[in-house]
């Protein structure tokens, strides 16, 4: 799922989600996230955030993934993977690999975590 958010009919950021797995849980990775400088903090990256998990709730994914800023990230609901049993893949450090719960609904996850192989993890 590709996002852009516009502002003065110019482009101001962009998100992008795509599948991942954690055991036999569809989950998204929210990678990359980028906001063009003269927009930077002024809220563009929480909307996309934010739109991106409502949508990606709307589709039914329970879970969606980072690897990022542990001090932005918790902002838009972001907590340690580890909490939820997900564990990082080799060579991420933990406290930067991040999940937020998309769904009240969600199930228990845990285990590690595949991602599509254009990652190449």
């Amino acid at each position: 799922m590709s996002l852009v958010a516009e502002l003065n009919g110019e482009l101001a950021g962009h998100i992008l989600f795509t599948k991942a797995a954690v055991g036999g849980t569809e989950v998204l990775a929210l990678a990359p996230l980028s906001v063009e400088p003269r927009y930077q903090r002024q809220g563009v990256g929480t909307a996309l955030i934010a739109r991106g998990h409502e949508i990606a709730a709307e589709l039914g994914y329970p879970y969606s993934l980072v690897l990022g800023s542990n001090t932005y990230y918790p902002r838009a609901g972001y907590v340690p993977a580890a909490r939820f049993g997900i564990e990082a893949p080799a060579g991420f450090p933990p406290e930067h690999y991040m999940a937020a719960k998309l769904l009240d609904s969600a199930g228990p996850v845990s285990g590690p975590v595949r991602y599509a192989k254009e990652f190449g993890l």
